[in-house]
């Protein structure tokens, strides 16, 4: 289990205060690293299942978490977002988007 907030290289302070924040407010401790992680890892596999909806996992998020639901954290993040300062919302802006681009 993930027992600190998560952290992406090049962060600022305050960028790492709103990340915290979100987590610990809306999400839980490591949820947008292990969103992206997922979900990265998800549209890298060449032989990924086709999204089926109706798949419900073994309840663990992180084990067979249903795609729907990492999705739901990064549009969490996307909101989010304009709470990042500038610089901070650059780096991230390129990751996510080429995620969005996917789904």
């Amino acid at each position: 289990m993930i027992s600190e907030t998560s952290e992406f290289a090049g962060l600022s302070a305050h960028g790492r205060v709103v990340l915290a924040r979100l987590e610990n407010t809306r999400l839980w401790l490591g949820a947008v690293a292990g969103a992206l992680e997922r979900w990265e890892s998800y549209v890298r596999h060449p032989h990924r299942p086709d999204f089926d909806p109706r798949y419900e996992g073994c309840g663990l998020y992180g084990c067979c978490t249903p795609i729907s639901e990492v999705h739901k954290v990064i549009e969490v993040l996307l909101i989010a977002e304009r709470h990042l300062p500038n610089r901070d919302a650059r780096r991230l802006r390129p990751r996510v988007g080429r995620l969005e681009d996917f789904w």
